[in-house]
Order: structure tokens, then C-alpha cells, then sequence
């Protein structure tokens, strides 16, 4: 009688299941190769991927909801989280081609919905520049020059993880392929 490839897996330390809530602006490209080449490396893990802004995955790892997140650091976080840095991503100011620039301020909790709604003539937008040169949205806004703008345009992406949690061998593969696959192809995603 052999042991089922899920007790093989406790009886290593690895991870059974895990959970990722990552933000929905973060490069998409580069996250489904990592969740492939995550199949493909431990094909007994149960994933579970969701959604969130910022301020929700910080609280879903802090509630312990989630085992990691991956997020554009643009707030404080909870001193029971840690953060490791993948790299930073330029804001660019986007408007719609047939729209004369307003001061109305909206807020959206979504770059994509952002994004549409610029589309649509309904304002501008300060989001991640990897979004506006998607194939999604590339031919349909105007990115408008951001020189004499005060706030830094620059946003920090990482993966969050509690401090007081230890984490396994699958943990230990996601950060360290996150690490590389954004030191080594930045400009790609």
C-alpha cells in the first residue's frame, strides 16, 4: 500500500493548502506563471486565490484569513506584518483622448474600473502604468505628462506575511520565486 500524495505532503512540512489574497492592480502576467510553475512544483497544494485592495489584504493576513498578500504598499501597515519589497511601478495621469481635464475627485477602489471610467470621458486617473499599456487599455486613453505633480508617482509592490507565522517550503518557493521573477524581468510585467 503506498501513502496518498497529500500525507506524503504533511509528513515533508509542506503546506496542504494555501491561501493568497493579492491586489487586483498587481501585474497579471506575471502572477499566472507563478501560479503555473506553482502547479506544476506542488500539484497536491489547494490554492485558494482572491481579490482585494491594499487595505483589505493587510487586514485579511493580520485575521489570519489569508497565509500572504501581494500588494502595492501605499499605506502604513500593522506592525504584525512584514513586508518584502518585489520592486516599484510608476503611476501614470491617464485621461480619456476626448476629455478637457476636471477637478472632480471620485474615489474608486479599483485601477481597472478607474481606468473604464476614463475611458468613458468621466475624468482622469493616477494608476500603475503597467495597466495603461495592457492590451486592454493601450489604444484608448492619452497618458498626460505628471512632472509638476507633488505626490511621488512611485509604488511599492510586495508580498505581506505575518511576522509571528512560520511558513514552509511552498512559502518559502513563492517568496523567493516573486524575488526573482522581479529582479530579473521587471520591465516585462
Amino acid at each position: 500500500m503506498s501513502t496518498p500524495p497529500r500525507a506524503m505532503t504533511i509528513s515533508m512540512g509542506e503546506e496542504v493548502e494555501l491561501q493568497v489574497a493579492i491586489d487586483e492592480a498587481v501585474p497579471i502576467n506575471a502572477f499566472e506563471v507563478l501560479f503555473s510553475r506553482l502547479a506544476q512544483s506542488y500539484p497536491d497544494l489547494k490554492l485558494t486565490i482572491i481579490n482585494g485592495s491594499q487595505e483589505d489584504i493587510s487586514r485579511w493576513v493580520d485575521n489570519k484569513r489569508v497565509d500572504i498578500g501581494i500588494l502595492f504598499n501605499i499605506t502604513p501597515l500593522p506592525d504584525s506584518l512584514e513586508f518584502m519589497s518585489t520592486g516599484q511601478f510608476k503611476y501614470s495621469l491617464i485621461v480619456s483622448p476626448q476629455h478637457p481635464l476636471s477637478i472632480n475627485h471620485w474615489y474608486i477602489d479599483s485601477y481597472y474600473y478607474m481606468t473604464a471610467l476614463v475611458i468613458r470621458n468621466l475624468g482622469w486617473a493616477l494608476v500603475p502604468e503597467h495597466i495603461i499599456h495592457s492590451q486592454w487599455y493601450c489604444d484608448n486613453v492619452i497618458e498626460l505628462l505628471t512632472e509638476n505633480i507633488p505626490a511621488p508617482l512611485l509604488v511599492e509592490m510586495g508580498v505581506v506575511n505575518r511576522r509571528d507565522r512560520a511558513y514552509g517550503p511552498i512559502m518559502e518557493w513563492i517568496f523567493l520565486e516573486i524575488e526573482a521573477m522581479f529582479k530579473d524581468n521587471i520591465d516585462e510585467v
